[in-house]
């Protein structure tokens, strides 16, 4: 009974935290709008050589797309395969450039995102100790920042990819031993990683509650020490905790795309300004917590 109610005190305390965004609201919306239009600018900019390179690929080899669309649309005829092969052989090299033009204003674009995220994560946090950090005080485009972001990320992926990897192993042993009906071993598999991709992408975002910060550790050594923070039961009762607020956000984000007004631009608008980023509060609001020792304690708040 005891961790029942402490429970719906938590889930009160993460509402308490939400309610602080609403008290701070012009604020709070002049830096996400801050964040928007600074960081997709930097993004772009940043993107200048990609587009550019991209551009001369596209200028020195004027048929490469109509090479390729012909050769797909040759095999779809039932021309053999091989003319695609040595089509795709013949445009190697071009077809490679803009891959990896792309994948760095991707990347660019990823980084600057998240940048944003983890200096609006710090602005929680303020609101959180009674604090408005100005936008002059946060490090904008920090070098440090930056590396401590894609360092986070990058220990992240490692990890859900080599916890799914796991799971996709013993599904293929399970397969093989209890030799049961494919359709039922899909169907387990599939809820099997969904449950897994979930439990991970929220034991993720704790890791913005740190980025947030501000601290000299590296992203990666930032990540694993916040991975072994909510590890074990905190870990499970943080997302059981912030679980009633995420599927919330979940079901009003679906009824309210079904609106006529939703699916307009001032709808869009309107979303931004009033419901945009209350997930990361929730979040914050339980990284804040667990920081300080109070999760699931009966010390004051």
């Amino acid at each position: 009974m005891k961790y029942l109610v402490r429970s719906f005190r938590e889930i009160g305390l993460i509402g308490g935290d939400i309610l602080r965004l609403y008290r701070h609201f012009f604020d709070w919306n002049l830096k996400k709008l801050f964040f928007l239009f600074y960081f997709a600018a930097g993004a772009v900019v940043l993107s200048i050589p990609f587009v550019v390179t991209v551009a001369l690929i596209g200028y020195a080899n004027p048929d490469l797309v109509a090479n390729l669309t012909a050769a797909v649309a040759g095999v779809n005829a039932g021309r053999p395969v091989d003319e695609l092969i040595q089509t795709v052989a013949n445009t190697a090299l071009p077809v490679a450039g803009i891959a990896l033009a792309i994948g760095g204003i991707l990347t660019i674009f990823l980084i600057a995102s998240m940048y944003a995220v983890v200096l609006l994560s710090r602005v929680y946090l303020g609101y959180i100790d009674d604090r408005k950090i100005s936008i002059p005080s946060l490090p904008l485009w920090s070098w440090h920042g930056i590396k401590q972001v894609i360092g986070a990320l990058s220990w992240q992926g490692v990890r859900l990819l080599g916890l799914l990897v796991i799971a996709g192993i013993l599904l293929v042993v399970a397969r093989i031993v209890l030799g049961s009906d494919a359709t039922l071993v899909y169907g387990i598999s599939g809820v099997i990683f969904a449950v897994i991709f979930v439990y991970v992408i929220v034991r993720m975002s704790f890791v913005f509650g740190s980025l947030g910060e501000e601290s000299g550790t590296g992203g990666w050594q930032l990540a694993r020490e916040n991975w072994t923070l909510f590890r074990g039961p905190t870990g499970l009762l943080a997302i059981a905790t912030c679980a009633p607020y995420l599927l919330g956000l979940v079901m009003l984000t679906a009824l309210f795309d079904q609106t006529a007004f939703g699916s307009t631009f001032a709808g869009s608008i309107f979303w931004f300004f009033v419901f945009d980023s209350v997930e990361m509060m929730v979040f914050i609001s339980i990284y804040a917590r667990v920081r300080e020792g109070k999760f699931f304690r009966n010390s004051n708040p």
